[in-house]
């Protein structure tokens, strides 16, 4: 039973572990407005919703629509203010841009476990 128990404990520190990486890595791209390092954490069609584009867009798409973002809109930081994971196995964060222009965006992402790594599959930037 114990065995089991550190078992179960083991896989979700693993879960939250990888979570936690796929984040950290996210918000470093978001921070620089890398468009390019961000889309390689989307999975091959991500649900965007930034400024005036929303719809499911290909990996490639949503690409040019963050660096087309990110050139009006150039990062000074970004900032996780909550995260959390529902019951469906989807980890969720939510965090602030603040740009160099003043203005500030609330961001939010979904991942999911993609092929045991995890991807962003929505994405939300709208200006607070």
């Amino acid at each position: 039973m114990k065995i089991l128990l550190f078992a179960i404990a083991f896989t979700f520190s693993l879960i939250s572990l990888g979570q936690d990486d796929v984040t950290a890595k996210v918000k470093g791209h978001l921070s620089t407005g890398n468009a390019s390092g961000l889309s390689a954490y989307f999975t091959g069609n991500i649900d965007l919703l930034v400024e005036d584009n929303e719809d499911v867009y290909s990996k490639t798409q949503a690409e040019m629509i963050l660096k087309n973002f990110f050139a009006k809109n150039q990062p000074s930081s970004f900032t996780i203010i909550h995260k959390g994971s529902s019951t469906m196995n989807v980890a969720y964060r939510i965090g602030t841009l603040k740009t160099k222009n003043g203005k500030e965006f609330r961001v939010t992402f979904n991942m999911k476990s993609v092929g045991g790594r995890y991807q962003i599959h929505q994405m939300q930037i709208e200006e607070n």
